[in-house]
């Protein structure tokens, strides 16, 4: 996933889908990225469409029609819905731990869910909720299993044992060091 720079260009869709032209340097037909407005305001983009001479977007061979036909906001309610859509890839090199700690967030604020949060941020379900965990917006019984036993003194095998999970699964309920 990409955060969008050139908010000029957006048009709102839907209250969190918005569509940028992907190059608004060329004034021919062309793609668009569709971009999930984030509740911090940032924009990233979650897929790409292409537009054909003759007006009409497509999704590689998938016919979308124009903007404002049903096959199209059937697309963009896949999307903003995250079903069945290909998750958006976080460009982690040039992004702070921090900033990934502050979109993971804002992202599940958006979502409510895990699972939705790290499909849209193209991260792994382990990795967003102990992001969450870290930051004290998620918790389960798990986790607070886990927690106790930590407390009591036991080890991390000990408590793997005693749960029937590994020591890897064990780690990715406990926050990241700070």
């Amino acid at each position: 996933m990409s955060v969008i720079n050139n908010l000029d260009t957006l048009v709102q869709i839907t209250d969190h889908i918005w569509l940028t032209r992907a190059n608004p340097n060329i004034d021919t037909p062309q793609d668009l990225n569709v971009c999930y407005r984030l509740d911090n305001g940032d924009f990233v983009a979650l897929d790409r469409v292409s537009k054909r001479q003759n007006g009409t977007y497509f999704k590689k061979d998938k016919e979308l029609g124009s903007i404002d036909s049903q096959p199209f906001m059937d697309f963009i309610g896949k999307l903003e819905g995250l079903q069945n859509s290909q998750p958006a890839k976080v460009i982690t090199n040039d992004m702070s731990g921090q900033e990934l700690f502050d979109m993971t967030c804002s992202a599940f604020r958006d979502t409510e869910s895990i699972k939705k949060t790290a499909a849209m941020l193209g991260i792994s379900e382990q990795k967003a909720r102990k992001i969450l965990i870290t930051e004290g917006l998620y918790t389960c019984e798990l986790l607070k299993k886990i927690n106790s036993m930590l407390s009591d003194g036991m080890t991390l095998p000990a408590i793997g044992e005693q749960l029937g999970i590994t020591v890897k699964q064990i780690r990715t309920y406990l926050p990241y060091d700070k």
